[in-house]
């Protein structure tokens, strides 16, 4: 078994395994999560509870996923994440940002399993800041 490392932050917590994911929460039911690395599935479960829990705090979810960083996602992390997304995809959306195809492609797969057009794509981080600002006007930017 794989240990977590669980840094609690101002405004979320980055959990750190076989990859990095950090989750800040910009606003009630709005959440940016990043990953850094190879997504190997052992974070998956902490990071759809973490969802899970702001989604019940607030009734309704969007998480906006920078994903620049992750070099691959093995497919029992994208199962996870898509059956939380077919779950809960009335309540729910996702909006990602990748710069790479293979991971562009991962997100389409994802997308047609969940259904209901609750999870988009995106490459441009200035593209993804104007999509998170129509929700939480003063967010500062990725980066």
């Amino acid at each position: 078994m794989t240990d977590i490392q669980r840094v609690v932050l101002a405004d979320g917590v980055r959990l750190v395994a076989d990859c990095a994911i950090t989750v800040r929460r910009l606003g009630p039911g709005v959440l940016l999560t990043s990953c850094e690395g190879y997504d190997g599935g052992v974070l998956a479960t902490a990071v759809v509870a973490l969802w899970r829990e702001e989604l019940a705090r607030a009734g309704q979810l969007h998480v906006f996923c920078d994903l620049r960083k992750q070099t691959g996602m093995i497919a029992a992390a994208r199962d996870a994440y898509a059956a939380f997304g077919r779950e809960v995809r009335d309540r729910a959306r996702g909006t990602v940002l990748v710069n790479s195809r293979v991971l562009d492609m991962i997100i389409a797969v994802i997308a047609m399993l969940i259904g209901k057009r609750a999870l988009t794509s995106m490459t441009s981080a200035a593209d993804f800041d104007t999509a998170i600002r129509a929700v939480v006007p003063d967010f500062a930017g990725i980066g």
